[in-house]
């Protein structure tokens, strides 16, 4: 638990980890420790194909949670990962049941349907689109960037799923088999005052969190422009459906402040409408590499 800069309560998530119960390489208990002694204050373990209920380590809460894995490893023949967090009981979910039927079993366990790392997985953002029930998707995923991986950030996927009208949370993960450097770096920091697996699950359902690997960001909109401020970083960028935007770049030492104007729509000679901003994201960037992210603000008809 941390007080942010802007005096609200975070705790810290960490929402895909694996153990020697499916295919990572040390035991439950050996990773809870880990964790604790960085600072978490909830883990979950999403074992594949294994549901694995709520509980504590020490002072750390163990949020319920399993991932269901189909399509094999070939992306051409469509590649699947979700993951399944706070369900209340183990999802009822067959090996050939498709990623829509996955995601409305989770929710019928009461749970929160992940999209696993789109961009190791080479998801297709149309088809993504057209499917219902994802209720999250992870933009960074830390094994997907290390050992024999190299598609840990899934930006440009997201903002694709988001110019076709899904513009879902996003969460950093680590996705930790254990292999080479891949725990304790990407997470979520949830406004609650509790660590409580109910507390934790509600702000996440209601998206009150932000991605991250340290920096923070906090990003709101005031009118016809969107404030951001964070912790000391080297870049602060902002995302939107509008491809070149001035200013939408912002570098330098020790930036912790910067504001974006809202893409407004224009007409054309012929009166046709040229589209403005229908969502912003952001992205900050530390000394050290570390990144942060937002969830989407969505753009209403009051700017066009």
């Amino acid at each position: 638990m941390f007080t942010d800069i802007m005096g609200q309560v975070r705790q810290k998530v960490a929402l895909h980890n694996h153990s020697e119960m499916s295919d990572g390489k040390r035991p439950p208990d050996e990773i809870a420790r880990i964790y604790e002694e960085a600072g978490y204050d909830a883990l979950t373990f999403t074992e594949h194909w294994f549901w694995n209920p709520a509980g504590y380590y020490k002072t750390m809460t163990i949020l319920s949670g399993a991932e269901y894995n189909i399509g094999g490893k070939n992306a051409m023949d469509g590649v699947y990962h979700i993951t399944a967090i706070g369900c209340t009981s183990s999802p009822r979910i067959g090996k050939k049941d498709s990623p829509q039927k996955i995601a409305a079993a989770i929710h019928r366990a009461n749970g929160i349907a992940v999209l696993a790392h789109p961009a190791w997985s080479l998801n297709d953002p149309a088809k993504v689109a057209a499917m219902k029930g994802f209720d999250a998707v992870e933009i960074y995923n830390t094994t997907s960037g290390v050992h024999h991986n190299c598609r840990a950030d899934a930006s440009c996927f997201v903002d694709q799923l988001a110019c076709r009208g899904r513009r879902l949370p996003l969460v950093a993960v680590d996705d930790a088999h254990w292999y080479t450097s891949d725990h304790t770096r990407s997470w979520i920091c949830v406004e609650s005052d509790s660590n409580r697996s109910d507390a934790l699950i509600t702000a996440i359902r209601a998206g009150r969190f932000y991605a991250s690997q340290g920096p923070e960001i906090h990003l709101r909109r005031e009118g016809n422009r969107l404030v951001l401020d964070c912790t000391p970083a080297v870049e602060i960028l902002f995302y939107s459906n509008v491809v070149y935007v001035c200013g939408r770049a912002v570098r330098g030492v020790d930036l912790t402040h910067a504001e974006y104007e809202i893409v407004p729509d224009t007409k054309d000679e012929k009166g046709k409408t040229i589209a403005g901003d229908r969502f912003v994201r952001a992205e900050v960037v530390d000394a050290q590499g570390n990144r942060a992210w937002s969830n989407f603000i969505e753009i209403g008809d009051e700017t066009r």
